[in-house]
């Protein structure tokens, strides 16, 4: 007996009172880790909120500049005036024509398009209504502002039907909102992007112009730009040269596409540096039909029937999406020209693409862009 209390009083171990302070110690590292792990994790949820609403914006604004910028196009009558162009236009909402398909149609009812805000299935949308179906474009998009720039420059927001035929420019505000709470704050949080929109085809049908070629004669030019106005001279660089002289140069448009004669006699001025003819090629029945849908990590085929007075040489299809680009060669036949492409896996990609023909003498032409998006 005595020896095992001998055994007993010469072991060591802990006290209650070490065994708790070990504990305590214990706990306050693992709170803090804990801690730390839950700022981690609201601090990722949070970005990912960010993230994807900043992604619905800009595919909001997107989706918006490249259909909007379209109002009116229709290749085979650019200088057709009567067909509306805007067709209603608010604060909130815009409903334009557009010739989605190349076949020189406007009437058609899936090209005519109207934009405005509303709420599917509890969650505000951008939507997109053609053949009188709304569908949403694009997700938890709060609200779409609008302000429209007229021709004698001013604005306004809500255009009467005269001033429809006026218009100029498009002033775009899309606020996305954050699918859920922020996890600090609990509120909502909201990305605005704004963007001014410029119609071409409704200055090209001469309905919409926002400014006037002056008739007096001079001397300049306007180098680079877009459109050069040329009092007397020539223009160069710009896509289109407008002579208000009395003599106009049909070769004086160097590097641009065309050049109109306002005056009362033709000159054969400078040399252009453009090879090849300078028709474009007609380009119709255009599949899949832009602004439509395609389902997604599918490879879909684009195809356009493309037709040259010199002559298609070839057709290169052009396809991006977000920053990707791919040059794809077409099969054709007759006529009918297409490309195959694999669109994105992902839910609500735009698919930009377009068409670059080369005719027979060696010219390259570059379509209007087209857009589809991912379901």
């Amino acid at each position: 007996m005595h020896g095992y209390s001998k055994y007993f009083k010469s072991s060591h171990g802990f006290t209650l009172i070490e065994i708790l302070i070990a504990m305590a110690i214990g706990l306050v590292i693992l709170g803090a880790l804990y801690g730390v792990f839950t700022m981690q994790n609201k601090t990722l949820s949070n970005q990912e909120q960010i993230v994807e609403m900043q992604q619905n914006a800009r595919a909001a604004m997107d989706l918006l500049t490249r259909e909007i910028s379209m109002a009116g196009y229709n290749p085979k009558n650019i200088s057709d005036t009567t067909s509306p162009r805007i067709s209603a236009a608010t604060a909130n909402s815009i409903s334009f024509v557009v010739d989605l398909n190349g076949d020189g149609d406007t009437a058609d009812s899936n090209e005519n398009i109207t934009y405005d805000i509303y709420t599917s299935n509890g969650v505000k949308c951008l939507g997109r209504t053609t053949s009188g179906s709304k569908q949403p474009a694009v997700e938890h998009i709060e609200n779409m502002n609008l302000t429209y720039l007229l021709s004698d420059g001013t604005e306004t927001t809500t255009p009467n039907s005269t001033q429809l035929e006026s218009i100029v420019k498009v002033r775009v505000s899309v606020t996305a909102v954050s699918a859920k709470p922020d996890s600090n704050t609990g509120n909502y949080m909201t990305y605005t992007l704004t963007s001014e929109i410029v119609p071409r085809n409704l200055a090209l049908s001469g309905a919409n112009l926002a400014f006037s070629t002056p008739s007096s004669s001079g001397s300049g030019g306007s180098e680079g730009g877009e459109s050069g106005s040329d009092n007397g001279g020539s223009t160069d660089g710009g896509e289109s040269g407008s002579d208000g002289g009395g003599a106009t140069d049909d070769g004086g448009s160097e590097g641009g596409e065309s050049g109109v004669d306002d005056g009362g006699s033709t000159d054969d001025g400078g040399s252009g540096s453009d090879t090849g003819s300078l028709t474009d090629p007609t380009i119709a029945n255009i599949s899949p039909v832009s602004g439509g849908a395609v389902t997604k990590g599918t490879t879909v085929s684009f195809c356009a029937d493309i037709t040259h007075p010199s002559g298609v040489d070839h057709v290169t299809l052009w396809v991006g999406e977000d920053s990707a680009t791919n040059d794809i060669a077409t099969t054709g036949s007759g006529d009918r020209y297409c490309g195959s492409f694999k669109v994105p896996s992902g839910k609500g990609k735009i698919v930009i693409f377009k068409f670059v023909t080369v005719d027979d003498t060696g010219a390259s032409h570059t379509s209007s862009e087209y857009s589809v998006t991912t379901n």
